[in-house]
């Protein structure tokens, strides 16, 4: 025996109302006056996306997703990886790699690079050691 989840409309008042009843079990009667009730078929979908209906709000993101490819436009510039029935570990996880090992060797990159401005050129250590020389030949 399973469980059905419907929306119901009471005959008398109007009265709109989600339950949750056994599959064999009639309809429940109104909440608010104790009338009779009707199932309401199709009261939509419970995940949109899935649906293939757009536009339609995707907490995860934090927008309204227009489209197929709006949804995966936004998880390409977040950096997502999207769950849509299509992942393929190897394809989405070795991107996913790929931009970290990038991240990687950008970080180190630039911190080379800042070390690389704070040492001294030969042209540095010619004139150290040329003051070096002067100040020898003053003290002799």
């Amino acid at each position: 025996m399973g469980f059905k989840c419907n929306d119901f409309r009471c005959q008398a008042c109007g009265n709109v109302f989600e339950d949750v009843l056994y599959t064999d079990e009639p309809n429940p009667k109104c909440p608010v006056c104790g009338g009779d009730t009707t199932a309401l078929i199709g009261g939509g979908p419970t995940n949109l996306y899935q649906q293939g209906m757009y536009p339609y709000p995707d907490r995860g993101l934090g927008l309204e997703v227009q489209s197929a490819a709006h949804r995966q436009q936004v998880c390409r510039e977040r950096n997502l990886i999207p769950v849509d029935g299509s992942f393929d570990v190897n394809r989405d996880m070795g991107v996913a790699e790929r931009q970290r090992q990038t991240r990687e060797e950008d970080a180190a990159y630039d911190e080379y690079m800042a070390d690389v401005k704070t040492m001294m050129t030969p042209d540095d250590i010619k004139q150290i050691y040329e003051r070096g020389r002067r100040h020898q030949r003053r003290v002799a």
